[in-house]
This record gives C-alpha cells, structure tokens and sequence, in this order.
C-alpha cells in the first residue's frame, strides 16, 4: 500500500485499495470478543503521535468512522474491518498530507493506532445520539461581563459531536456561569442562534456505501425529529409566539428552542458543576490548558437521572502563534491601537489594511449610510481574498442605528479585527461584540473596545489621517501598508496591541547601539546562532559572567529572565584574585562554577540555554530548572553537550559523526 499511499492518487482510489488490503487473521477472534461484549454501535477513530502533541495543532485531521451494532457477527466484522481501514487510510488523503506539509512534518514519522469506543447515546427506532454532546476548553479567550479567562468555555449540543466539528450552530457558555447564556439572554437572539439540526447514526446502513466522508452513515435532521422522538426533555425550551415569549420546558405547539435550560439554568442535571472539575483536574494533571470532548444521556424515564461521558482529553495547542511577552511593555508610541478589554488571543502579522470610520463632524443618524458604505468595501476584499482592520464608534451590529452602526455579520466578514473607539460626544456602552458573538468566537476575530478619550486606551487616529488612502468615501477611510501591522492579543489579560507597520518603526543606528557599545569595553557577547536574529520576534542576548537572559526589542534591551545557579555561580571575589584566564577556567572546572549562558531556544512551555559545563531546561508550567550533562543520541549511545539552535520554536539540532567501515 506504501506506493499507492505516498502518490498523487484520489482519496477514493486510495480508500479502495486499502479496503482491498487485509487485516492480521489473529485479530478475528478479539473483535468476536469483543462484539460479545459491547453491544451498542461502535465508533473507529485514530489515535497517533501528531494528534497527542503537546506543540502543534493536529486534532480532527483524520476520520472517524460510527458503525452501528447488528446481531450478526460476520457483518460487523465486516464493517469494523472496512472502518479500520478507512481510518488508517485517512492519513493518506489529501487534506492530511496538505496539513502535513503545511506543519511542517514528515509523513514518515508519523505512528498511529485504532481507537475502539462505544458511541454513547440511546436508540430511538432506526436512529441513535445522545441527548447532549460538546467540547469544553480549560481556556476561555472571548469571557463576557464578570467570567475570566481561566474559567473555559463549553459548546453543547444535541446529538452527536459531529454536529460541533462541523461549525453548527451550538449554545455556547462559561461552565461558572451557566446562568449566563448570551444566546438565549434575549428572546431575537435564541431564535436566531441556536441548533436547528442534529446528528443521528443510521442504525438501518450497514456500511455498503463505505466512503472518504466518514459521515456517509449520519443522518443530518430537523430538532422536530428529535421532539417526535421524545429526546427533548430538560433540553428544549418553547417559544410561545402569542404571548412573544420562550418558556422554559417542553410545551404544546410552538418552536422548540435548544436551550438546555432546565440543565444549565435549574440544575436538572449537573454538567456545569461536572465540567469544572473535568477540566480542573485535567488542566492539573496534564499541566496546561486541555481540550476535552464529553456526551451525556438522559434517562427516557422521569427520575431526572442521565450519565456523563468523558470521550477524549487533549491539550490545547493554538494554530496561531503563541504569546508569551507582557503587552504592557509595549510603549504608548509603539501602538497605533490598545485597547485594555479585548477579546481574542493570538499574533497576527499579515493584516496591511485599515477601514476607519472618518470622526470629523460624525453624526449617529448617518450609521445607515456607513453600514452601506462599510458592505460595498467588506465585499472588494471578499473579492481580492484579503483581511483588514475595521474601526468606528459605538456598537457595531447594534440595530438602534443611533447606538451603533448596524451592520450584519455578512457586511464585515473579512474583518480580522473589529474595534469599537468611543467618542468624546458620542459614548455608549461597549457591546463587545455581542450581536455576532458566534462569528466571532468560530472565526477566531479579535474585538477591541476603546474609549481614548477617557484615558482607556490608545487610538492614533491622526498618524492613519496621515497616509495616503486607497480609497475614500464620504464617511469612511481606507489605508494601506507596504508592511504588515502585527496584532497581539492576550487573551487571558484581555488586552489587545496595534503595532506601527515596520516601515514606520523608528530608525536604529546599530553602530552606537547599546549591544555594540559592549564591544568597545572589552566585554564579548552572544546571540543565537542560525537565523533566530532575524525572525523571532524577541532576540535573546547574553553576556558572560552575567546571569540574565536579555531581549532586545525596538533598539533597547531589557530582562528576560534571570537565572538563580545558586552555588554554581562565579562568587564576585574571585573576580578580584588576579586569576590568568587558565588558572580562571581550571578553578571554575574545580568548583564546578559557570560563567556563561548561550544558546537560549524557548517555546511556550520550556526554556533551553547551554553553559560553559552543563545544559538547562527550565519547565515554566513547574517553575523547575533541571541541569543535564549530555544530549544522548540512545541509537549511536553517543553524547554531546553542544547544539544549534534553528528557526523553530520546538527544535533544535545535534549533529553525530558515526564511522563505521568506509563510510561517515
């Protein structure tokens, strides 16, 4: 399968010859073991080395197939077998070997195996789902009103969790706030943004149609169905449109609304209280943010009882760049922007445009206009496939044209950031975002809100008065950059920066600067080696004798770290022994004293540096600094204390040379 598995071929061509290929005979007899055993449909996923990685993105490439259970052995065989197939072959498709490419991984290295679930859920006739399924992260990087960062988030649904994967339309909130759920909080907003559609397995396909989807056997239906099943209790709220009302509970004639208001709002079922120690403990133990994929079933029965399912745990691993620096360092006259309650989290460093609402002579009764204006712009870069930034005053989306400009979701989509800057003569009270929260939130869009004017925040709207606009309407401006802004966002702290375009960054003679000074005193220094200068974002930089690890940000050098080697550091008196440089190193050998640091790698979990004698990773989740002698290649058994860093936050190198007979 190898050949046909590393070409060009189709999905399905691929998927047809491992369908053709045939599993090991001895695993026959634990599958009929197992059907003995587990009597309920059967869900076949992966389980591999890029999936479990603490350091890139990877979860959701591969597919995961559901096979419903028959009382014949032979057919489930059958199916299971095609299944396992299925899945193992996903990892050949083209998608998964553009996300390998694009992640920068090797196919070759990747290792995986087969994942055997149950499928909870219950069976109604033909059909089987569970009465809720969602994704709950220890990490909430949208949090509203008075819930925090470190509380998480939750995404419910009815159904199966494909329905979630997919990017439905599920009710979203804070696992300590469940009382707090934007999307039913006004009557508009429930019946807009909430599930319409559910998942259920087929339990009547038998896998015939085998296919690349590996939802071929799911059916896409109607919440009504679910209400014929009798699958809505405690889950669904009814909309009374006599009395314009939704009321909590299932009721005859009206809408039924998936609220889950009976479970959130009045306990019925204790999720909010099980997700919070789900993702406490596992946030504990796996020592960073977690990921976790849970379903639950009520009981058809009016005892109010139901089970709760852990499926999956995984760390959270952002596909955006990760942020590690304080954005309050950043200076006032670095930023165009700064906002101290943003939303969203993340580094974006290829946005060149900004759109801005023109605040000369505004007038809230012209935002019927703007929102015009702001549409026909929005689809020029749907158009070009570009991104901007959108600025104006008030509420955005707000459908009180003189709180805000009331724009709908499509008139902004390529928007990657959305600021709300507040007037002297026009204040209202931010919206963060509310009227397009889901989007938002499902896109990965940064919201900022700013009100200069009081001192909250920063909004440099006469350096973009300044340049040259591409385009220029009656209410709005449109400026471009040859260089790209870069947004920082920190989530956790909900803060938000702008940062100047580098062209216009200040200026920096090198010559005069204060790392070149050092030269001239007879002191030496260091920088990473390879091309780490001129990518990352922050350059380390070191000095010998000196235990701190400095950045150089803007032209001016600050503290990073400081390292505490504690008795291994050189004591100041030696410094005045009158030592020649060999009797200096012979005594530090002695005494085991180090005296540089060199070679700084970090990632957003770990911090590598060398020394004169020993290497040191510095764990910041556990704020623990570990000394090692050697790196060990374990296949050569061959050990080095030196190493280059590269341009990759996770890697570094080592090279071996190995002799063996005529070859090196």
């Amino acid at each position: 399968l190898y050949q046909v598995a590393l070409s060009d071929a189709d999905d399905d061509v691929i998927l047809r010859y491992f369908l053709k290929a045939k599993l090991p005979d001895r695993l026959v007899e634990d599958f009929f073991t197992f059907f003995d055993v587990v009597k309920s449909p059967i869900a076949i996923r992966s389980s591999s080395l890029l999936e479990d990685s603490h350091y890139q993105p990877f979860a959701g490439i591969y597919n995961t197939y559901m096979i419903p259970y028959l009382d014949d052995k032979y057919e489930m065989l059958r199916m299971l077998s095609d299944a396992i197939k299925g899945v193992y072959a996903s990892v050949y498709f083209k998608d998964s070997k553009a996300y390998m490419q694009a992640t920068s991984n090797v196919i070759d290295q990747e290792k995986m195996a087969v994942i055997l679930q149950e499928v909870v859920g219950n069976q109604y006739g033909d059909r089987y789902y569970p009465s809720m399924s969602g994704v709950a992260r220890s990490l909430n990087y949208y949090p509203l009103g008075d819930e925090k960062a470190e509380e998480g988030t939750v995404n419910l649904a009815l159904g199966l969790g494909k329905y979630i994967v997919d990017g439905g339309m599920t009710l979203r909130f804070s696992p300590y706030h469940p009382n707090q759920v934007l999307q039913t909080s006004e009557m508009e907003i429930a019946l807009k943004e909430t599930q319409t559609r559910f998942y259920a397995l087929d339990l009547k396909n038998a896998g015939h149609d085998f296919s690349i989807d590996d939802g071929f056997n799911l059916l896409k239906l109607h919440v009504k169905e679910a209400e014929n099943d009798g699958a809505l209790r405690y889950i669904a709220s009814t909309y009374d449109p006599y009395d314009q009302i939704i009321r909590d509970g299932l009721y005859p004639g009206g809408r039924k609304v998936i609220t889950f208001a009976n479970i959130l709002q009045h306990d019925v079922f204790p999720l909010a209280r099980i997700l919070q120690l789900v993702l406490k403990y596992g946030e504990q133990e796996m020592r960073r943010p977690v990921e976790i994929e849970f379903a639950a079933t009520l009981s058809c029965e009016h005892d109010k009882s139901g089970t709760f399912y852990l499926l999956q745990i995984r760390p959270i691993v952002d596909s955006k760049e990760m942020l590690d620096e304080d954005l309050n360092e950043i200076p006032d006259e670095d930023v165009i922007l700064r906002s101290y309650n943003s939303l969203g989290h993340g580094i974006m460093n290829d946005i060149y445009d900004v759109v801005y609402v023109k605040t000369d002579n505004y007038s809230a009764s012209n935002n019927q206009a703007i929102a015009w204006e702001i549409e026909k712009i929005n689809q020029q870069f749907l158009n070009e496939g570009k991104n901007y930034v959108l600025v104006g005053p008030g509420r955005w989306g707000s459908s009180d044209t003189w709180l805000g400009i009331p724009v709908k979701w499509p008139h902004i989509s390529a928007a990657r950031v959305i600021v709300e800057a507040g007037l002297t003569n026009y204040r209202v009270d931010p919206s963060q975002g509310t009227h397009f929260f889901q989007n938002l939130t499902s896109f990965g869009v940064g919201y900022f809100t700013i009100n200069a004017f009081m001192n909250d925040g920063v909004y440099n709207q006469d350096f973009l008065n300044a340049q040259p606009a591409v385009e220029e309407t009656k209410y709005l401006r449109h400026v471009r950059f040859e260089k790209p802004m870069v947004v920082k966002m920190d989530g956790k702290k909900k803060l938000g920066v702008f940062i100047y375009p580098m062209e216009w960054k200040k200026n920096i003679d090198l010559e005069t600067g204060l790392f070149f000074d050092a030269e001239s005193k007879g002191e030496s220094y260091c920088f990473s080696k390879g091309k780490r200068m001129t990518v990352s974002s922050d350059m380390t930089f070191t000095w010998p004798f000196d235990y701190s690890i400095y950045s150089v940000r803007d032209g001016e050098i600050y503290e990073k770290y400081k390292i505490d080697l504690k008795e291994h550091q050189v004591p100041k008196s030696i410094f005045n022994a009158n030592l020649s440089p060999l009797d200096f190193i012979d005594l530090c050998d002695e005494k085991k004293y180090l005296y540089t640091i060199e070679n700084v790698v970090e990632n957003s979990d770990y911090l590598l540096f060398g020394t004169n004698k020993d290497i040191f990773v510095y764990d910041k989740d556990m704020y623990k600094l570990t000394g090692y002698s050697f790196i060990v290649n374990t296949v050569l058994q061959e050990g080095k204390v030196n190493y280059l860093s590269l341009n990759h936050p996770n890697l570094i190198a080592v090279s071996y040379t190995h002799l063996r007979a005529h070859e090196t």
